[in-house]
């Protein structure tokens, strides 16, 4: 890439962030509210309750309704209604689907929830809104899904990514495990990298792939363009406390790295484990701290939350940062279609001899306590969708769909922008023999401690990073305050 260029891309920056915080005044109120986006339904009738009469010849009702998050682009917004339209050829009952950003429909979630009405709820929800799901799971606010998950594996099991599926059972309150969320697909957790900021460096993709090279990498960046009177920033993480987040998973990630151990396993935290995972944990506050002093981190990153590491690698701001596809490199290259990208599973270690990924599964469910024709009604939906001939018809080819980059089917790793695409091919990678797949620690609580503990990880991470503490004495801190927690709500 010529100077002329990277300064141009180095200039373009973002105007601001905005976060809107949704605070629910009143239950009338707030259920008054229309969706984000205006309704979307494939059928003439303007029903809008669950109570009508009118069934199909099965005694299944003609509609149900669905929550969703608000739609990725026009393509998968064509995409879905196609589906609720060949859904309601097929069996006669049409989809009211209405989308949510997230926050808000996290929101109406949780005062559902707490209501106590079934009839404040969706038919059947595949928004992101997990949080709420899962806080509400053990309380049987969710219908267990065991028999649509076992009708997967009878039928596709040797394609199924299982790991999708078996680190979604939790405890629920018949004290058996069940799985509540079915998968409809998945983020991973990647290194992004504008390869066009590697050229000239002598820095290969091959150098990300491991710990040690790509720290070692990262230096090499900076004083390649320090050499050439350029201020590029080779890596940006997320590290505001200010929010609750993705900072924290770039300390999950690098504890992995470097103990060769998921924050959570088998329901017990490992931090604390052993004294060498505990050092472990330290080094992860140290290679932060050193990062950012030495300048491999943006000086802004301790105030970044949310999307800006993302914004500052689409606007060419920086060189590599860690996220799914779709989030990130997705954006720019609408935005920059002459840039260039790959993608490198998570770097392996002595500790952690394997590349990895961690996924956030992006799930479907059915609300409890809903009318039994309902949610036979809504478990044909969910079926409809992800038999497999469905979808890989819906999910296509172009590598990843919406805001998965993941198929629950492995054999669609195998086709199309998976094997050509240098973005799409380093998804495949991270799950290739080997490769290691784990789950974010937030799909393994079910309980209100997980949100505090996003929080006070980034807290004691900043307080290591600027001096505050020592990196031992931050994460002595972040351990203290943690436990208690889990103490009184459980894990």
């Amino acid at each position: 890439m010529s100077r002329k260029t990277l300064k141009a891309v180095s200039k373009s920056l973002m105007i601001g962030v905005v976060v809107v915080i949704i605070v629910v005044a009143a239950l009338i109120a707030y259920f008054a509210m229309s969706g984000a986006t205006t309704t979307t339904t494939t059928s003439k009738t303007s029903t809008t309750t669950t109570t009508s009469t009118t069934t199909t010849a099965g005694g299944l009702p003609k509609q149900i309704t669905l929550w969703k998050q608000v739609y990725a682009d026009q393509y998968s917004q064509q995409v879905w209604e196609k589906l609720y339209k060949d859904f309601e050829a097929k069996y006669g009952i049409s989809i009211k689907a209405t989308t949510w950003e997230p926050s808000d429909g996290n929101n109406k979630m949780v005062v559902a929830y707490e209501a106590g009405s079934p009839d404040l709820l969706p038919d059947v929800s595949n928004m992101i809104g997990e949080l709420a799901t899962q806080t509400y799971l053990s309380r049987g606010s969710a219908e267990p899904l065991d028999d649509i998950y076992q009708w997967l594996k009878d039928n596709w099991g040797d394609d199924l990514n299982t790991e999708l599926f078996e680190n979604l059972f939790w405890t629920g309150p018949d004290g058996q495990k069940h799985i509540y969320l079915l998968p409809w697909g998945a983020s991973g957790w990647y290194l992004n990298i504008h390869t066009d900021f590697l050229e000239g460096s002598g820095v290969t993709l091959d150098d990300l792939k491991s710990f040690d090279s790509l720290n070692r990498s990262l230096y090499k960046l900076k004083d390649y363009y320090k050499s050439k009177g350029m201020n590029v920033i080779p890596l940006d993480i997320q590290l505001s406390p200010s929010s609750l987040g993705d900072a924290h998973e770039d300390v999950d990630l690098f504890y992995t790295v470097f103990s060769g151990h998921e924050v959570i396993e088998n329901g017990k935290i490992t931090i604390n484990a052993t004294q060498e995972n505990f050092n472990a944990f330290v080094k992860v506050f140290e290679v932060f701290k050193k990062w950012y002093e030495d300048g491999i981190l943006p000086k802004g990153a301790l105030t970044e939350s949310d999307m800006v590491n993302n914004v500052n690698f689409q606007n060419g701001i920086t060189a590599m940062t860690f996220n799914n596809v779709g989030t990130m490199i997705g954006a720019a290259r609408r935005a920059h279609p002459d840039w260039h990208f790959a993608v490198v599973p998570l770097p392996s270690s002595d500790k952690h001899p394997s590349v990895f990924t961690i996924l956030m599964p992006r799930t479907i469910f059915i609300p409890a306590n809903r009318p039994a024709e309902y949610k036979q009604a809504a478990k044909l939906w969910i079926k409809f969708i992800l038999n497999k001939t469905n979808y890989a018809a819906w999910y296509g080819e172009q590598g990843g769909f919406e805001y998965t980059d993941v198929p629950i089917y492995k054999s669609l790793l195998n086709r199309g922008q998976y094997l050509t695409d240098p973005v799409w091919k380093g998804v495949a990678e991270s799950f290739k023999p080997g490769a290691k797949v784990y789950l974010w620690s937030r799909f393994k609580s079910m309980t209100f401690a997980d949100s505090y503990n996003r929080a006070l990880v980034q807290i004691s991470e900043q307080k290591a990073m600027i001096g505050v503490l020592t990196p031992t004495d931050a994460a002595k801190e972040y351990l203290n305050a943690l436990f208690p927690l889990y103490k009184k709500w459980g894990w």
